[in-house]
């Protein structure tokens, strides 16, 4: 599994099966996305919840 975290806010973060599709994803995005895979030490696990100053506007 490969994670693509935003430099911007470290917590928003998307998993991807496989390194090609998480590339091809943060290539697209305004700021330069990262790409590491999920075993990286400096990966913080996914855990499905929201941090308090990450939470979605409706």
């Amino acid at each position: 599994m490969w994670i693509a975290i935003d430099p911007d806010h470290p917590r928003r973060r998307i998993a991807f099966g496989d390194e090609e599709r998480a590339h091809s994803y943060a290539d697209k995005l305004t700021s330069a996305w990262t790409v590491r895979p999920a075993d990286d030490p400096q990966v913080q696990p996914i855990t499905g919840t929201w941090a308090d100053d990450e939470t979605p506007s409706a």
